[in-house]
């Protein structure tokens, strides 16, 4: 399964050492054994990662070791377009949304509210329907399947 990590959660899955409840998350993507891919693309979305270095220099280092996939910026940036003009997101994360529709995934960490409505919607996100990681609990989402290989012309 493939991660989404919103902005508003990068201080806390990559301080030192990493908050208990994304300790787990950690290890998914790193350790030998862990199969976890972070997702990311799309121009306001590389903007945020550009606006943290300590978050740049880790999808650098994930993207490197074959933990991080680059969804390319005119497809994310374009989905964006789509799911604003549709009128139903709550939130203000219509980039994560079109990153996920894009990219496959369907987990979302993330601590914002209107944004998990979003990511819960199945107008917005079907075949499976999105989730949230934001708790220790969450680590059971954290699995391995094919949906994030997906090609990218379906939602």
């Amino acid at each position: 399964m493939c991660l989404i990590v919103d902005a508003n959660r990068f201080g806390d899955v990559l301080s030192t050492p990493p908050k208990a409840a994304y300790v787990r998350l950690i290890d998914w993507l790193i350790s030998p054994k862990g199969v976890g891919i972070v997702v990311f693309g799309g121009t306001k979305f590389r903007r945020e990662i550009a606006f943290s270095e300590k978050a740049r220099r880790w999808y650098v280092n994930l993207q490197r070791a074959g933990r991080a996939k680059s969804i390319d910026d005119a497809i994310v940036d374009a989905e964006e377009r789509a799911v604003r003009n549709r009128d139903i997101c709550e939130s203000d994360d219509e980039h994560i949304i079109a990153l996920a529709r894009k990219s496959g995934a369907r987990v979302v960490c993330t601590e914002d509210q209107l944004l998990w409505r979003d990511v819960k919607n199945a107008k917005l996100l079907t075949r499976p329907r999105g989730r949230i990681y934001r708790k220790r609990k969450h680590a059971r989402l954290l699995h391995h399947d094919r949906n994030c290989q997906r090609p990218t012309g379906r939602a």
